[in-house]
């Protein structure tokens, strides 16, 4: 028997026998409706949001080992990620072509600082304890604010119940991770803590990388009425950073970048009848980072960001059929930028803005979901802006279709490193943006089949970029994105399950009169995941990228070149067998067919690897 038949085998095989007894055991279950939050600020049923929208859970998590923040959005439509180095190194995602800071990032809710450069590295973020990932692509400053000109990303920590989890992972490449997971709950309060640290030497020399995280979550029922909770976060990491394998000097042994992060928020939540909600909270957050590279252009920085955030939120429940939603934010940003060596302060800034919003939600009979929301920001130094957004959904149950559209508008003010880095410019305008799309969800074979196809577009002006002559940044560039993206979701049964996604995107700069760079035009991920038996699951999944345009910075004439870093296909296969009631073991290959590639021009990625580990839960 050849390893094809046996996998068929046991795929099939292991579903047949034991699909009778799967159905017996669900019909004895409830069934809870999906729901997702990050669409309209408050709980909505999954079905009705647009194919926008996209949520990872902890199962999946779980099951397929993604062990990455990374790693987990790699798979969702309409999302591509790069890294510059190999693990830990700074990662890079375009939500629908936009830039890599215009995605806004929250943590249950609180917006993250994104540090100095805007751009929140996704290698740091411990994903141990998460509970969820919503995901929103397409413009969503209406409702969030600024830096949300791409998308929005909402990570849920903390589970609920009484668990205490202990695991243990270590692999190729040096690598290890180790994390404890506990969590507490009765009626009237609640905790979840979660520690973890990570280590690898990785592939390229002088590219070893150390994370270590801490996230605690807590809340306090005061009465049936009133709810206070309490979210913080800390990482701190250190990586070596070798450089580009076109750098002089390659891989350089000097270069480094160390990174600490804080966040520590309370808040509360007060249900003043069936019909009327508030919450508020304030969230203050610090990131600091300390970096030394070599060459050309030599700067040992340290750069620090504080932020704080007050926001208020008011729902208003009319009926079954009407929402209406207020809210407040008061976000206030200190920049810092320190020579490491002389101690100068090279910088000691400042911005802040208030923000007002409004959104309503309607349904008619039950077909017709329609949500218009506008905001007014006023901020210290980008003027006072108004954003709109709306949409509407139409459901047809004879055919069991879905149709959604949405027009929205966005803004962006520029980050403190375009602002006050080595190149920054404190005269720099906002970016702006106009979007739409629209698509359908197509549910066939008694809702085990979802189909989705959307077409969106997104033009961005006063859009920042870097003069090459006068060695400053200014807002004379724009740009255009727009695709479509398609996904299917196919559960065969209870043991069966086939999932893909592919994304054709034209990202073009209208400024310069050529594509943008690291944005595939075709993008596409697929796979399966299989329990033949209780005690087993596996999966194998494939993802890929192609028509990919570069740059490349030599230390030589030309100094700088246009490259095409060219396609790759990726696969991973992962097995979970639960030994016992509190012992489980698992292991997964990345890079399955050990593809030889570049994550960004002259950045290689890593080769095939084989990580094992198991968790305990007592």
């Amino acid at each position: 028997m050849n390893i094809t038949t046996a996998l068929l085998l046991a795929v099939f095989g292991g579903i047949e026998s034991s699909a009778q007894e799967q159905e017996e055991e669900s019909a004895n279950v409830e069934v809870l409706q999906p729901f997702v939050v990050v669409a309209t600020r408050t709980p909505i049923s999954l079905a009705e949001a647009s194919p926008s929208v996209s949520v990872v859970t902890s199962e999946e998590l779980g099951e397929k080992q993604l062990r990455t923040l990374a790693g987990a959005l790699r798979g969702l439509p309409g999302m591509f990620l790069g890294q510059s180095g190999q693990a830990g190194a700074n990662a890079s995602l375009f939500t629908r072509g936009s830039e890599s800071n215009h995605t806004l990032f929250l943590l249950n809710g609180r917006r993250i600082n994104p540090g100095f450069s805007g751009q929140f590295n996704l290698a740091q973020l411990g994903i141990d304890n998460v509970d969820r990932i919503e995901v929103m692509r397409g413009a969503a400053t209406t409702l969030y604010g600024s830096e949300s000109i791409g998308g929005v990303i909402d990570i849920n920590l903390g589970g609920s119940g009484n668990t205490q989890r202990l695991s243990a992972e270590a692999g190729s490449f040096g690598s290890y991770l180790v994390s404890l997971g506990l969590a507490a709950e009765n009626e009237k309060s609640g905790f979840s803590l979660t520690l973890s640290q990570f280590e690898t030497d990785n592939q390229t020399p002088h590219a070893d990388y150390r994370v270590f995280n801490w996230a605690p979550s807590l809340f306090y029922r005061i009465n049936d009425r009133i709810l206070l909770d309490f979210q913080g976060l800390y990482y701190e990491s250190t990586n070596g950073l070798p450089g580009a394998r076109v750098d002089f000097g390659f891989p350089k042994a000097e270069d480094f970048q160390e990174n600490a992060y804080w966040m520590a928020s309370p808040g509360i939540r007060i249900d003043v009848s069936d019909t009327f909600s508030a919450r508020l909270f304030y969230s203050h957050s610090r990131d600091k980072l300390r970096s030394l590279t070599t060459g050309f252009f030599t700067s040992f920085n340290d750069f620090e960001v504080a932020t704080d955030e007050v926001s208020l939120q008011i729902d208003w429940q009319a009926g079954d059929n009407f929402l209406a939603t207020l809210g407040y934010t008061y976000l206030n940003n200190d920049f810092g930028r320190l020579d490491a060596g002389s101690l100068a302060v090279l910088v000691d800034n400042s911005s802040n803005s208030q923000s007002v919003f409004g959104q309503i939600q309607w349904r008619w009979h039950e077909r017709f979901f329609f949500v218009a929301g506008v905001r007014q920001d006023e901020f210290s130094d980008f003027g006072s802006p108004v954003t709109w957004s709306i949409s509407g959904a139409f459901d047809m149950p004879s055919t069991q279709t879905s149709f959604f559209i949405k027009a929205a508008t966005a803004y962006a003010p520029p980050q403190g490193n375009d602002l006050y880095g080595p190149f920054g410019n404190p005269l720099l305008d906002a970016e702006e943006s106009d979007s739409w799309e629209f698509g359908f969800r197509q549910t066939l074979l008694e809702e085990k089949l979802s189909v989705e196809v959307l077409y969106f577009y997104n033009d961005i002006f006063n859009r920042i970029i870097f003069d090459a002559v006068s060695f400053t940044t200014n807002n004379s560039g724009r740009m255009r994105t727009e695709g479509v993206e398609v996904s299917g979701d196919w559960n065969w049964n209870e043991n069966l399950h086939i999932y893909g996604n592919f994304t054709f995107m034209n990202a073009d700069d209208l400024t310069a009169g050529e594509r943008l760079l690291r944005r595939p035009r075709y993008t596409f991920t697929a796979g399966f995941s299989s329990s033949p038996m209780k005690a087993l699951d596996f999966g194998f999944e494939v993802s890929g990228a192609s028509q990919r345009e570069d740059r490349s910075f030599p230390p030589n004439p030309p100094f700088v070149v246009d490259v095409d870093p060219g396609d790759y296909v990726t696969g991973r296969i992962y097995a979970n067998w639960q030994v016992s009631e509190n012992l489980s073991l698992f292991g997964r290959i990345e890079n399955l067919f050990n593809e030889q590639y570049d994550s960004f021009a002259d950045f290689k990625a890593l080769d095939r690897g084989v990580f094992g580990g198991a968790t305990l839960t007592f």
